[in-house]
């Protein structure tokens, strides 16, 4: 599930940092000191987040680790921690190539290839509550979306210093879909009695690019026949990024930009739909002793079996990218100025999974060969700490952070899980200046 989500959004610990050589990636004004160049794996970001952790669905009873479905935990206490809706999101990039030429440190001309995976997760809340509780209820299921793309991008980015206090930049951004799955139910709900479960469902299900899916003779899903066989390219984008920095005294930065201001047109491979009425009739469904294949495996089997998809019409569709707002302010300290404080705040604009987060940091930069930042904030999903360390050795020049950690950890079967909201966002750049 954590590799379905996506969010996009570069590196934000790395504003508070001097001298970080992709500073553009949040605010294309940014002008850097020197050209640099890297090649494969020189820049590579990870992002994912979550509105829940393994806290949420698993619990301490009698010396073991289980889940919430289990009768030991009540129903209040389970579904007392869900958020409404459960939300995934993801962003992975992965530079293969990059270099920027600096001009008399006035203007800066940027080109990149990188490798994007991005997406985004709901799960509707009675989903739970249904696999908790049962009893005679109707449960709406409506609100499942799951969006996941890989996508090539090849951006190229100019920048400016207009005067001493202003600069100006932009990014322009060519997408290439690889793959892209998009799932999603609507005008969903299911009814439980003792002796009958009515479903009721629409259910829309398409790939793009290289991935197809396949149907039986009965027209359930033939995942044994899935296959890498589709069209290497899946669809066609364009993105556009646009920043603006401003200096109104010679120690004070406020910085602006729009990153991600784009869309792809996606090609269908699969188009599958299915509308689903139906009526299981069997014995007193039990939900008390929270064994997920005890309780629910003949049922889940029966209702999947009754699902048929059928081939929809092949059409092209439009995905927006996950637009993100930012807005920063820097300023060195007059009476030591090696020292510097900052806020950035970041909306991020997402149909299923939007976020924000607002941050303070403090960055201590002792010479241009070293500089060290941490920040603490708060967002969407809830407090967060980052942390970001920036070295020029000779030509060499290293970047290590990130914007969030674990929090809580525990351990499931001898494994570190994390029991809070999932916010692991990791940063490893690696350039060469010159």
């Amino acid at each position: 599930m954590l590799g379905a989500g996506a969010s996009a959004q570069s590196f934000r610990s790395g504003y508070f940092l001097d001298n970080y050589v992709y500073g553009y990636h949040i605010n294309p004004a940014q002008v850097n000191e020197e050209s640099f160049v890297g090649f494969v794996l020189t820049d590579i970001d990870l992002q994912h987040n979550a509105n829940f952790g393994m806290g949420t669905l698993l619990f301490p009873r009698n010396g073991k680790v289980v889940t919430g479905f289990n009768k030991a935990v009540t129903a209040d206490e389970f579904l007392g921690g869900l958020s409404t809706p459960m939300t995934l999101s993801l962003d992975e990039n992965i530079n293969l190539l990059s270099f920027g030429i600096v001009k008399n440190k006035k203007t800066m001309h940027t080109f990149e290839v990188n490798l994007r995976t991005l997406g985004s997760v709901a799960l509707p809340y009675d989903l739970f509550a249904f696999l908790k509780k049962g009893g005679n209820e109707t449960y709406d299921l409506s609100g499942l979306d799951i969006n996941v793309g890989v996508v090539g991008d090849i951006a190229y980015g100019y920048s400016r210093r207009i005067n001493s206090q202003l600069s100006v930049g932009g990014r322009i951004h060519a997408l290439i879909g690889v793959v892209n799955v998009n799932a999603y139910t609507d005008n969903s709900s299911i009814a439980l009695s003792p002796n009958e479960t009515d479903l009721q469902s629409e259910i829309n299900l398409q790939t793009c690019g290289i991935l197809s899916l396949a149907t039986d003779e009965d027209n359930k899903l033939d995942f044994g026949n899935t296959a890498m066989d589709g069209s290497p390219i899946g669809g066609y984008g364009a993105g556009l990024d646009l920043g603006v920095e401003y200096k109104p005294i010679e120690d004070l930065s406020i910085t602006a930009s729009v990153t991600d201001l784009g869309f792809i047109s996606w090609k269908s491979t699969t188009s599958l739909k299915a509308n689903a009425n139906i009526r299981y009739t069997g014995g007193n469904i039990v939900y008390d002793d929270g064994d997920f294949e005890t309780d629910f495996e003949d049922l889940l089997d029966d209702l999947t079996e009754a699902i048929e998809f059928k081939e929809a019409e092949a059409v092209s569709r439009m995905s927006l990218m996950p637009l993100n707002a930012a807005l920063g302010v820097r300023y060195k300290m007059p009476f030591y100025k090696p020292l510097s404080v900052g806020v950035l705040g970041t909306y991020h604009v997402d149909s299923i999974a939007p976020w924000f987060d607002v941050r303070g940091g403090l960055t201590f930069t002792p010479s241009y060969l070293l500089s060290i930042s941490g920040n603490v904030g708060y967002g969407t999903y809830g407090p967060t700490f980052g942390a970001a360390l920036n070295a020029h050795l000779g030509p060499i020049n290293l970047v290590l952070g990130a914007d969030s950690f674990m929090g809580d950890m525990g351990k499931l079967n001898g494994i570190p899980v994390p029991l809070d909201n999932i916010l692991l966002n990791l940063h490893l750049g690696l350039t060469a200046s010159f």
